[in-house]
């Protein structure tokens, strides 16, 4: 399935990839920018065209993320919050390019939590295993 993102949120369109980059109304790069007092920047990330590519991915985990915002259904009265963002590697560090943290490292892979008007997590709706067909819940 192709995607066409709009234009004001296009990666493709913006002069510099950085945390203000908006991907979707009120969601910027820097929501994925780590999780709970673990947060990176993308200082570490060598060339532009890696950016453009992390960009890309997180611009589709913007669209999701929006989706539960606004969704007046059965997720009205949650959130979905990024508990772990994009991964930054410890120098000694090797990754297993099928691991989440490889994946995350890309912008491929981010990992949510559904939280209730109080802040607790959902843990049934957070890992509902039909949020996505054949797949475990991404939020």
């Amino acid at each position: 399935m192709i995607y066409l993102p709009e234009a004001q949120y296009n990666p493709e369109f913006q002069k510099e990839i950085n945390s203000r980059v908006k991907l979707a109304p009120g969601i910027t790069i820097a929501k994925f920018l780590g999780g709970y007092g673990d947060q990176v920047t993308l200082a570490h990330i060598a060339t532009p065209e890696e950016k453009l590519d992390i960009a890309k991915h997180l611009y589709m985990h913007a669209q999701a993320m929006r989706t539960i915002d606004t969704h007046r259904g059965e997720f009205a009265n949650f959130r979905c919050i990024v508990a772990e963002g994009l991964y930054r590697k410890s120098p000694n560090e090797i990754l297993d390019v099928n691991s989440i943290n490889y994946k995350m490292t890309k912008g491929q892979e981010i990992v949510y939590e559904l939280v209730d008007e109080n802040g607790n997590i959902n843990l049934e709706k957070t890992f509902d295993p039909n949020c996505i067909p054949g797949k475990a819940a991404w939020c």
